[in-house]
């Protein structure tokens, strides 16, 4: 299905979408989902795009390197990955949600959607004091959540309790 062989894969009527940027933007589009996923105002859907351009170079990046450290591998050591993984939080926190309940304005978007599901990974390693140490972004977090549920739930509960149980026995095994 994906010629690169990862996931996600979304797969339309015999169409193939391999990224979740991508298929987020594809799903936003469709006629039959909430306008504020993905807004058609241009001006609203530009802070969306800001973000999703944002997410790879800074978020994902400092979040995979983190935990490419925690598992004892990547390219810098783990305080160092820790330290820029927090310095990308502060950013959320100070810049992303300085003004507003939401990382693109006052209603949920697939940018808060593609955020959270990143930053719930840490919380499998027991890195979530990390982003509950900053108030305005422990909120989001928590709605966020709230507002995705019951699906969030059902989508993170196994990749967290596997995951989690992954890093436990990479602990194990180091000592």
């Amino acid at each position: 299905m994906n010629p690169f062989k990862r996931v996600p894969t979304l797969e339309i009527d015999g169409m193939f979408i391999v990224e979740s940027v991508a298929a987020l933007q594809y799903l936003g589009d469709r006629k039959d989902v909430a306008d504020h996923w993905y807004p058609k105002d241009l001006k609203d859907r530009a802070l969306v795009n800001t973000y999703l351009a944002w997410h790879p170079a800074d978020m994902r990046k400092h979040a995979h390197g983190y935990v490419q450290a925690l598992f004892g591998g990547g390219s810098i050591d783990e305080s160092t990955a820790k330290s820029n993984y927090e310095a990308m939080l502060d950013n959320l926190e100070t810049i992303w949600l300085k003004a507003n309940p939401f990382l693109a304005g006052s209603k949920l978007t697939i940018a808060d959607l593609h955020c959270v599901c990143e930053l719930s990974q840490l919380e499998a390693y027991g890195k979530g004091y990390l982003t509950e140490q900053r108030p305005k972004l422990a909120v989001w977090m928590e709605k966020v959540k709230a507002n995705l549920q019951p699906h969030f739930n059902e989508v993170h509960t196994s990749f967290m309790a596997e995951a989690g149980e992954r890093y436990q026995e990479y602990k194990s095994a180091k000592l």
